[in-house]
């Protein structure tokens, strides 16, 4: 079974969704920068918006690895890598993967029990693809209604505010009910970024940086709190 999973059929079979990956990256960087051409957005603000974006992703790619680690024991290196390079969160996959367990017929085959998985983290990200595919095309009208119809001061606060709802869910519901490292990330986190606003708020470079530095915070207290009272 372990030879079938991490076999180099399934290397090649699994790269194809990767390259696609890529290849689309490449196409909206590059239709990106031809916007931005046609906005005349300065150059050196361009490089500090991709130098922010990348710096701040180092986070969530982190999360991302652990979700690897387990994926890997699960389904294989290959199918691992294609999934957490695919559209949808690291953690529905590795809640999918571990769902299959019960639902699998008695008896199955390990290769059974991989069919079942691949459909059903496939399916998966069908899910976040057919939603966005739905919604995207009219986001667009319906906000140039909106600023129509309301005035669009207010309708930028109600974006803004939908925004800050969704991440304090997020945040909602990585704390409540969880132990004290979650807490502590969260707390150390919030610190980190008051702390680099309120005493480096001037310094252009840092704020660029700041987001991502937080995640790092955060993360290092949640994790050596953890390590310090087993």
């Amino acid at each position: 079974m372990d030879n079938a999973v991490n076999s180099f059929d399934m290397w090649i079979a699994c790269s194809i969704m990767v390259i696609a990956v890529v290849v689309q990256s490449l196409v909206f960087f590059r239709a990106g920068l031809k916007r931005a051409r046609e906005l005349n957005i300065p150059r050196e603000k361009l490089i500090h918006g991709c130098r922010s974006a990348a710096i701040t992703a180092i986070g969530p790619t982190l999360s991302s690895c652990i979700v690897l680690l387990a994926l890997v024991a699960v389904i294989g290196a290959p199918s691992a890598w294609m999934r957490l390079n695919d559209i949808g969160a690291a953690r529905t996959e590795i809640a999918v993967a571990t769902m299959v367990e019960s639902v699998v017929p008695a008896g199955s085959t390990p290769t059974v029990k991989l069919a079942y998985t691949q459909w059903a983290m496939g399916l998966n990200n069908m899910g976040w693809m057919l939603v966005a595919l739905l919604l995207t095309p009219s986001m667009g009208t319906m906000l140039n209604k909106m600023n129509s119809s309301f005035n669009p001061k207010a309708v930028k606060m109600v974006m803004h505010g939908a925004a800050l709802g969704l991440f304090a869910n997020l945040l909602a519901g990585g704390t409540i009910g969880k132990p004290v490292p979650s807490w502590l990330a969260a707390v150390a986190a919030v610190f980190g970024i008051v702390f680099i606003l309120r005493f480096f708020g001037k310094n252009q470079r840092l704020l660029e940086l700041s987001l991502g530095i937080a995640m790092v915070i955060g993360m290092t207290a949640g994790a050596a709190y953890y390590y310090m009272t087993l």
